[in-house]
């Protein structure tokens, strides 16, 4: 009779065993088998490929921005990235030359550039604005 109990409680406490190690998220078996394979591709064509992927060209930001040219008389001053320059002093490792009305003349080692007023340091277009009109009780 002891042996009858206690081969019954056996199986009563080892059969909960196996749930207890089942995992509900896994993904079936077949989808393993399918992620393994496509990871194994992906391995095997990294390393066939003997030219390097092509990175994608971000665009270039200008180094040097006009951004405003102050004409006069008495001076003569242009903003460049957010400098006031006037003509010899540096920005950015190049040397000012000239100043014009709409543009200014860079020199950087030998290589001379030219920077122009353009759309981008245009003043922004004010918007028009609808009368506020107030409602009387």
């Amino acid at each position: 009779m002891k042996l009858i109990l206690f081969s019954i409680s056996l199986l009563l406490i080892a059969s909960p065993l196996p749930a207890q190690f089942y995992d509900p998220m896994q993904p079936p078996a077949f989808a393993l088998k399918k992620f393994k394979q496509e990871k194994l591709k992906k391995i095997a064509a990294s390393r066939v490929q003997s030219k390097p992927a092509k990175a994608e060209k971000k665009p270039v930001k200008p180094r040097w921005v006009l951004e405003s040219v102050l004409l006069s008389e008495n001076r003569q001053h242009a903003i460049i990235n957010q400098q006031l320059v006037r003509p010899g002093q540096m920005v950015d490792g190049a040397r000012l030359l000239s100043i014009e009305k709409d543009r200014v003349r860079l020199k950087q080692k030998n290589k001379t550039i030219e920077l122009k007023l353009g759309a981008a340091s245009r003043l922004p277009v004010k918007r028009k604005v609808k009368p506020r009109v107030e409602k009387s009780l």
